[in-house]
């Protein structure tokens, strides 16, 4: 495989798709939605909406973005999957989520697929990583956004500023319910 060195940023940015992965209700249907190139512009995408995972270890949701990422020229919706975890000695390794939601996937194809994928994210030396990471007993962990109701920086139209990066803190935002985040993460 070619592969940029992993950093422990890819780590705990794998760690945090995988998470995601680990809680949809149909693993299959999830894993084919996984976007394959670790660096696409949205980690999953369906039929209808997109989802941007972002993975923090901070007390606050802070995370980076691209203006394109959260106002695409498209018209499709774009949800931001905001997962706060911490380090545990109780946790789970990368490797360790990623053999969990290899042995859920039935279909040798996506499964070959799929652990192909986690070592161009995660590097060759995924297993030997021993970052154990958890999410929050209390079920706040994982927190999905409407990006449309996101602050952005305001770019005019015809403007010659392009590639706007920024980093936004969610903490205080709107969020969606429950009930919403786990329909739109079950990738129908």
């Amino acid at each position: 495989f070619k592969q940029i060195a992993s950093s422990d940023t890819d780590i705990l940015g794998l760690w945090g798709e995988l998470y995601i992965l680990s809680q949809a209700s149909n693993t299959a249907n999830a894993v084919q939605c996984w976007c394959a190139h670790k660096m696409a512009k949205y980690d999953f995408v369906t039929r209808n909406f997109v989802v941007e995972a972002k993975t923090t270890l901070l007390s606050r949701r802070k995370h980076s973005f691209s203006l394109d990422q959260l106002r695409p020229n498209s018209d499709f919706a774009v949800y931001v999957a905001s997962l706060a975890v911490v380090e545990l000695n109780s946790g789970r390794t990368t490797a360790e989520l990623m053999d969990f939601l290899y042995s859920r996937i039935e279909n040798d194809e996506l499964r070959a697929s799929f652990l192909k994928q986690c070592i161009l994210k995660g590097g060759r030396d995924l297993y030997r990583n021993t970052l154990k990471l958890g999410v929050f007993p209390d079920g706040t962990s994982l927190a999905v956004f409407d990006a449309s109701a996101l602050p952005v920086p305001r770019v005019g139209e015809g403007d010659p500023i392009e590639n706007v990066r920024f980093d936004l803190d969610l903490s205080d935002l709107s969020r969606l319910s429950p009930s919403d985040a786990a329909s739109r993460l079950s990738f129908c």
